[in-house]
């Protein structure tokens, strides 16, 4: 609860579960209420649950309550599940209330679920589907 992550630099991701989950890592049942995630940097991905999941990791059962997560650069991606999602990474059941994820940059992909998913990523539950750009 009322917790802030905040990152600067080129590819530094930020998450409240984790900042990059991959691997056979997983984070599972975070809980954000009132909080926020912020990435300043190319390349920079934010969520709340992972700023990145690859390489078959996973975020399950992520709830954001009141909470932010914004990117402010080029190809920074932002959600409240993962904010990348990609190389057969997987988030499942993601839920937010009054809460909203933004970006500012060219390519910065927004989403409930995943900001950006790509190259066999997975979504299940009710989240916002993501957008697949190769």
């Amino acid at each position: 609860m009322n917790s802030t992550v905040e990152t600067v630099g080129w590819r530094a991701n930020a998450g409240i579960g984790g900042g990059r989950v991959f691997g056979a890592g997983t984070v599972a049942n975070t809980a954000a209420v009132n909080s926020n995630v912020t990435t300043s940097g190319y390349g920079s991905y934010a969520g709340i649950g992972g700023g990145a999941v690859l390489d078959g990791g996973t975020v399950a059962n992520t709830t954001a309550v009141n909470s932010h997560v914004k990117t402010t650069d080029s190809n920074a991606y932002a959600g409240i599940g993962g904010g990348s999602v990609y190389r057969e990474g997987t988030v499942a059941n993601t839920t937010a209330v009054n809460s909203h994820v933004t970006t500012a940059g060219e390519w910065g992909l927004a989403g409930i679920g995943g900001g950006g998913c790509r190259n066999g990523c997975q979504h299940h539950g009710g989240e916002q589907p993501c957008q697949n750009h190769g």
